[in-house]
């Protein structure tokens, strides 16, 4: 028996476990608002690295 190890990047993790998502209703489906809240994510993040308040941080 061969054992295998995967690797899950964390990103992924917390997208398929709705970490992003106010309130989830169903994780065994992906809705509008599970991909709104991600992409609310995405740029929050973006923002905040592109911002030149946080130039120096």
């Amino acid at each position: 028996m061969k054992a295998t190890q995967e690797y899950i990047p964390m990103a992924t993790r917390r997208v398929f476990l709705k970490y992003y998502s106010a309130s989830p209703k169903d994780n065994a489906y992906w809705r509008r608002e599970d991909a709104e809240a991600y992409m609310e994510h995405i740029r929050s993040v973006y923002k905040h690295y592109t911002s030149p308040s946080n130039a120096n941080d």
